[in-house]
């Protein structure tokens, strides 16, 4: 049943001589985002929408997670007043687009950057796609009686969204998660400013006499008794000369800082007692016209300049060169049918012309001769870089490998079959071991073997039979070691080829189901030195 909520409210005023109040009406609908006139969304119930119905209102949204399908959905209102309306949406923000129009106007795309009081709302809890958030979609002028307001759902990823409900009103109205217009919750506060001040405090002068500054705690230079080393347990840090050392550590933005406010971004970082700083950036060109291989000579300038100034406040880097989440791959990288794409998440565990992009950037990084650094020593001999990370945030046994494109896809079937005639003596054998279990992509004759989707290996998914789980306990013993061998070969790279002294992380990511892979995940993280995983703690994780 279609659910919208009409509210009205009367401001009442008295005139002098009249005792007949004059009404000043306002207005407010609530809609149901579950309850369209019309729709062509395509749900994804197994898990898209596998969320905590306990937070949207109604009980449900409607959404739409699909490769190549957009998804729309209308809804016919009646205003009774006309005029000024405001348009707020309870939709999902995170990576999504979602544009809006009234009747047979143009589209407008809904800008998410202010969404307010977003919330995961995933069932698993886990950071993904699935959140919800208030947002001012637009103020708009509508004249009294009926409208359509049409919602169009599009755009990478899995053309995904969600929309809870949609609020019209011209009344005060401040979101307040489920609470409706005319809930005491959602009347905004009146200030009076005769009672607040500017915030405006001066740039900080590091005076020696602060009351509080930890900047004393951290080494006079980061490394100055050579390089972090781990402890004969492996199960700390300590210094160059022995010393344990343990680090409070941020993720910075600041090697894109112009270098006077660098300077002051790290000292201030010091003050704050931090001693490591973690830089995350992308070494790749990622413009039209720039080859794969090539380096971005401005991050490069930026880290370096970054790893000197941070050394003099005593505070140790980590430094991560590579996300596959790449906005939007140029055609002259030559990667087919990603030009245009988003990614490619998954490729660099197995993609050779990916692997050897990857080796010359870093060797860009690590061996120039850092210009910024006493004698100009590389970071490949910095003992201020502590920690290198391989790469961020991507895994073989995350959601995100069961989008990797063909031909790369075919490629991975084939090491697949590579990997099974070395366990099996043959693919034939390895299907005689597997019984019944068969796959639409098994191209026996093409040395190819289909592979089963993560969400086969999740508790998401029906308990398999014994055909079915001699296969995938095939097929995620050869993903893990796909991925350790990149590991193995990568960490060897850097110390052999590079000649990098620094301990080495592989990544810091998650998979698909914590309880059931997170341990084969992690195992494939010890063909390096550290392990890592990444915790947020507020905001969105874009």
């Amino acid at each position: 049943m279609r659910d919208v909520l009409v509210h009205a409210s009367l401001a009442v005023c008295f005139c002098l001589g009249s005792a007949a109040p004059i009404a000043l009406p306002g207005e407010s609908l609530w809609v149901e985002g579950e309850s369209p006139q019309s729709h062509t969304m395509n749900r994804h119930p197994w898990w898209y929408d596998q969320v905590k119905k306990e937070h949207l209102s109604g009980g449900d949204w409607i959404s739409n997670f699909a490769e190549g399908k957009e998804g729309t959905a209308s809804y016919r209102v009646h205003l009774r007043e006309g005029g000024d309306y405001a348009l707020w949406l309870r939709a999902n923000p995170v990576k999504s687009h979602l544009a809006f129009r009234v009747d047979d106007g143009d589209w407008q795309e809904v800008a998410f950057d202010a969404a307010a009081e977003v919330t995961n709302i995933a069932a698993d809890g886990k950071p993904d796609l699935r959140f919800i958030g208030w947002v001012l979609a637009a103020r708009l002028s509508l004249k009294a009686g009926e409208h359509q307001i049409t919602f169009r759902m599009y755009g990478d990823p899995q053309n995904h969204g969600g929309l809870d409900a949609f609020v019209l009103t011209n009344e005060v109205f401040v979101p307040r998660g489920l609470s409706k217009p005319g809930d005491p919750a959602t009347q905004a506060e009146r200030v009076d400013e005769r009672e607040t001040w500017a915030f405006q405090p001066a740039p900080d002068p590091f005076s020696s006499e602060a009351w509080l500054d930890l900047r004393s705690l951290n080494e006079s230079q980061a490394g100055e008794s050579g390089f972090v080393r781990l402890s004969p347990d492996g199960m700390s840090f300590l210094r160059g000369d022995g010393r344990p050392i343990r680090f409070w550590s941020v993720v910075s933005d600041g090697w894109r800082m112009e270098p006077e406010t660098m300077r002051r971004h790290l000292r201030w970082l010091a003050k704050l007692g931090v001693n490591m700083v973690r830089v995350h950036a992308q070494l790749c060109v990622e413009k039209e016209g720039a080859r794969l291989t090539d380096v971005d000579e401005k991050v490069v300038d930026g880290i370096q300049r970054f790893v000197a100034e941070a050394k003099k406040q005593g505070i140790y880097v980590t430094i991560s060169p590579y996300w596959s989440h790449t906005q939007k791959i140029p055609a002259s990288w030559g990667l087919d049918s990603y030009t245009g794409q988003s990614g490619p998440e998954g490729l660099i565990f197995f993609e050779p012309r990916l692997q050897a992009a990857y080796k010359t950037w870093v060797k860009e990084l690590y061996t120039r001769p850092n210009p910024y650094a006493e004698n100009h020593t590389a970071l490949c001999d910095e003992p201020a870089v502590a920690v290198i990370q391989v790469q961020n945030e991507d895994s073989l046994l995350f959601w995100t490998s069961q989008r990797i494109l063909e031909p790369f896809a075919g490629e991975l079937r084939r090491l697949f079959a590579d990997f099974l005639v070395k366990k099996y003596g043959s693919l034939e054998a390895a299907q005689r071991a597997w019984g019944n279990a068969r796959h639409k992509d098994d191209k026996l004759a093409a040395g190819e073997v289909g592979l089963e989707i993560i969400w086969r290996f999740t508790s998401q998914a029906p308990k398999p039979d014994r055909d079915w789980a001699i296969r995938l306990a095939d097929q995620l013993e050869f993903m893990a070691r796909l991925q350790y061998g990149f590991y193995r070969d990568i960490a060897a790279y850097y110390r052999r080829d590079l000649g990098c002294k620094q301990l080495i992380n592989a990544t810091n990511w998650r998979t698909a189901d914590p309880v059931l892979l997170e341990d084969v995940e992690r195992w494939t993280y010890t063909a390096a030195d550290v392990s890592a995983i990444n915790r947020y703690t507020g905001g969105i994780h874009s």
